[in-house]
């Protein structure tokens, strides 16, 4: 039952990663259009279709950031989440491109 990008945040901690940068997990509300970049293609939600609980995996990614050994460090890119654990730190995409040396 765990999700697609929990489930490669739990690989790549296996796979012995000391940081793993978190990109377009904003998951969703019930209130706003949903935000996700298949939306209106075939085999997916309308484009005008609505968020939805994000509970269970918000759940996941905080089980993801407690659970593990504590090698890993998460970095949340750009995004408005909010965890308390110390595994977790928030940067921005300028952050992102400086630490991977993108110009």
């Amino acid at each position: 039952g765990w999700s697609a990008g929990n489930t490669a945040l739990y690989l790549a901690c296996q796979g012995g990663a000391e940081k793993v940068y978190v990109l377009g997990f904003d998951l969703s509300s019930y209130d706003q259009p949903l935000n996700n970049m298949y939306k209106g293609t075939n085999n997916y939600l309308p484009a005008d279709a609505k968020g939805f609980n994000p509970d269970n995996w918000y759940n996941q990614m905080r089980t993801m950031f407690r659970v593990e050994d504590g090698d890993t460090q998460y970095y949340l890119v750009d995004s408005t989440l909010e965890f308390e654990e110390d595994s977790v730190t928030h940067i921005t995409k300028s952050e992102l491109c400086k630490e991977l040396e993108i110009v």
